[in-house]
């Protein structure tokens, strides 16, 4: 972090909408939108890329992960098995 911090930089992490991202990237409030798209949302998010102007870049394609407590209800209600 000091590295960006001596050269100005105002770094800031926010999670909203996927569209709110979109949105903030096109009117230049952000420079950077990380996303994630599946199946389901690729084409209507590469029609809203299109509609602003904007390229998406893929900078990875990762599996999918969910993180639960232990104690989590879906875990204790056997929907889901915990695999050590």
């Amino acid at each position: 972090m000091d590295y960006f911090a001596e050269r100005n930089y105002e770094l800031a992490i926010r999670e909203g909408k996927t569209t709110d991202v979109i949105d903030d990237v096109y009117a230049s409030r952000s420079i950077l939108g990380i996303l994630s798209l599946t199946d389901l949302n690729k084409h209507f998010f590469e029609r809203y890329f299109t509609s602003k102007l904007l390229t998406f870049t893929p900078l990875a394609s990762l599996e999918q992960h969910v993180f639960l407590r232990i104690e989590h209800p879906r875990l204790i209600s056997k929907a889901l098995h915990w695999n050590s």
